[in-house]
């Protein structure tokens, strides 16, 4: 369990390195395929405003995975002192490479 618990904060830790590189396609490529071309469409709208969504995907502190499927929960305070969550939700591809089916 160890080990995919760091694989799933590696593919989330990707992303938001990718991101603050400005980088639209390899930002993408956390994403699985069959949701990959909408993410890469919004990174690439974003320009060069990616970086700013970093800060916006807050943290991640908690999550569960099964055989083929993973969510992580993030959180991220707000500048009014309250904050907010969302599930990543994440899946094996066809290769075993654990990428974001949604968030």
């Amino acid at each position: 369990m160890p080990v995919e618990r760091d694989a799933l904060c590696d593919v989330y830790g990707y992303l938001k390195a990718k991101l603050m590189l400005v980088d639209p396609i390899a930002s993408s490529l956390a994403s699985a395929a069959s949701v990959r071309q909408e993410y890469l469409s919004s990174f690439l709208q974003l320009g060069l405003g990616l970086p700013s969504l970093t800060p916006e995907l807050g943290t991640i502190v908690s999550g569960f995975a099964g055989p083929n499927y993973a969510e992580i929960l993030v959180m991220r305070d707000n500048a009014d002192q309250t904050r907010n969550g969302f599930h990543v939700h994440m899946a094996q591809d066809a290769d075993g490479v654990w990428r974001i089916s949604g968030m």
